[in-house]
């Protein structure tokens, strides 16, 4: 039987560090926008029943149009996001259909996503509960306070992690709601929250091509990588 796993697709982002008149989601990138990229790949996707759009409010008609445009199917809703990232997450999964299982939060400006790590992290999110996509770290990690260096971490330990990120809905839903009663209010990454609750999160081998685009030279990047790509499921 289908699992209904539902893809968070978050946009709410403004994009201030790209120095654009427009979020960076909605950027040109190897001929659509970058969301469009983002949207494809959970559209094409086989393990993913339906999509959630979390967008800034007022470019929600700029991504229905998108939607609309390129013919995905899977969107059942674009909804408005919060004032912070964890906002918007919640947003997304209190909008799932009735009946979700799993979801799968995804940040739109991922656009090199490949369906393998996808279907990777659902299946891994299926076994454990819940589960991100991770590299490991080439360069040495340092930790700093007030500018100097007071701890070197092993690089054997420390991965970079990613988006996707899935999770059994009913284990994400509270985690959101726990960390709301706790007065947690700006966290910038799902795993965190249902770590907090003393759950483990699963790491699946991500790509190192799933970059986050957050500056022009980024998106310059990625325009490489779209040319050099040849397989979907890469990324």
């Amino acid at each position: 039987m289908e699992r209904k796993t539902v893809a968070i697709i978050l946009a709410g982002g403004e994009g201030v560090r790209m120095d654009a008149d427009c979020p960076k989601q909605f950027l040109p990138l190897a001929g659509r926008p970058v969301i469009a990229h983002s949207l494809a790949a959970f559209e094409r996707s086989g393990c993913v029943t339906d999509i959630v759009a979390v967008c800034h409010s007022a470019y929600i008609d700029r991504l229905k149009g998108i939607i609309e445009e390129y013919g995905m199917k899977k969107v059942r809703t674009v909804v408005a996001g919060g004032r912070t990232r964890q906002e918007s997450s919640l947003i997304g999964v209190k909008n799932c259909p009735t009946g979700t299982e799993y979801v799968v939060i995804h940040d739109a400006v991922r656009p090199l996503v490949g369906m393998n790590t996808i279907e990777r992290t659902v299946e891994a999110a299926a076994k454990k509960g819940a589960a991100a996509s991770a590299v490991k770290a080439a360069d040495t990690i340092v930790e700093v306070a007030d500018g100097c260096i007071i701890g070197i971490p092993s690089r054997d330990t420390m991965m970079r992690v990613q988006t996707p990120q899935g999770f059994r809905y009913d284990l994400i839903l509270e985690a959101h709601e726990k960390a709301l009663s706790s007065g947690i209010a700006g966290a910038t990454d799902d795993c965190g929250l249902v770590l907090g609750m003393g759950a483990p999160v699963a790491v699946i081998t991500g790509s190192t091509r799933n970059i986050k685009l957050t500056d022009q030279a980024d998106l310059e990047f990625a325009e490489k990588l779209f040319l050099r790509q040849k397989d979907p499921g890469e990324g």
